[in-house]
């Protein structure tokens, strides 16, 4: 006897689960109130920069 069952349902499924994975992601990597990272300026000692980031990995 042939089996009638069929992949669809799994596929729909991981379709449905994709958004909810980019969302998640993003609310992973993102900080609401965001951060202030202080860098040095390369060739004049003493100086510094300051830059507003939101995400918690990378500058």
């Amino acid at each position: 006897m042939p089996s009638t069952r069929s992949a669809a349902p799994i596929f729909a499924a991981v379709l449905l689960l994709l958004p909810m994975l980019y969302v998640g992601s993003y609310l992973v990597s993102v900080l609401p109130q965001g951060k202030v990272v202080v860098c040095p300026v390369v060739g004049r000692p003493g100086h510094s920069t300051a830059r507003f980031t939101h995400y918690r990995w990378g500058y």
